[in-house]
């Protein structure tokens, strides 16, 4: 476990009703084995509650289970159809109990965190509920993936964009080498970068521009695709910014590049 951003668990979190959105971009939004979670009260054992996930086939996936073993899992349609290392917005919510014996699940995307797009909203029969876990909040501390987040929303309800904000990390919004700080929930929530995972800056990012000090590239065999990462570095090493997103790395297989 680790290479991740983690939050304590919090009374906030018990919920049966929950919406998590997160901005992030993946090195592959097809990860193939087990899928990626993105974010979750997952440790394994007896004490799960809940997952969003990109699975295997690049579908967007919602877990919980009911008691802290069992596992239901729903996942959208079709797969996301995103590029390998393109930013989007996800999100998913779950209704544990719609008022007619049902649960609903829902599925979107966007492009900028304003507009979202629908991909699934359907009912299942069936009332459900999630299980109170004891664990903490994290970035995919046992399904970690690659690539970096920027943002992440936790709502208790079951409505897109509305409902109690119960955690709002904004890991684009630190400096640089941040290694733990406070969000802006109701009731903040403190967030720890654990190690194999850095606030760092992401060269051609919309918000901040990059400076070679606090960049980290992943090592790829391909020479066309790493140009292609190489090229905005170069273009903007004058420039230093002062914040970055979450990076998730495997340190063994990365370049470390110093101005």
């Amino acid at each position: 476990v680790g290479e991740d951003a983690t939050t304590p668990d919090h009374a906030n979190f018990d919920t049966d009703d929950i919406a998590i959105r997160a901005n992030l971009a993946m090195d592959s939004w097809v990860p193939g084995g087990f899928g990626k979670f993105i974010v979750d009260q997952w440790p394994g054992g007896a004490n799960n509650a809940w997952a969003l996930s990109v699975q295997a086939d690049g579908k967007l996936g919602l877990s919980w289970s009911t008691d802290g073993t069992a596992v239901t899992t729903e996942t959208s349609t079709n797969s996301l159809g995103f590029h390998a290392g393109s930013e989007h917005w996800i999100g998913a919510y779950l209704d544990a109990n719609d008022g007619a014996g049902g649960r609903r699940i829902i599925f979107e995307t966007s492009t900028d965190g304003v507009t979202w797009t629908t991909i699934d909203d359907y009912t299942r029969v069936g009332t459900t509920s999630i299980f109170n876990s004891t664990a903490e909040v994290s970035t995919g501390g046992i399904l970690t993936w690659a690539g970096y987040m920027k943002s992440l929303e936790i709502r208790l309800g079951p409505t897109p964009g509305l409902g109690t904000i119960v955690a709002n990390p904004n890991f684009a919004g630190q400096p640089a080498g941040t290694t733990s700080f406070a969000d802006t929930a109701a009731t903040p929530k403190t967030w720890t970068i654990n190690t194999g995972a850095s606030i760092a800056l992401i060269p051609g990012s919309n918000a901040q521009a990059p400076t070679l000090r606090n960049w980290v590239l992943r090592s790829i065999p391909s020479p066309q695709v790493t140009q292609r990462f190489l090229v905005p570095i170069r273009r903007n090493h004058n420039l230093t910014p002062h914040h970055g997103p979450h990076r998730g790395l495997h340190t063994h297989i990365e370049l470390q590049f110093l101005a």
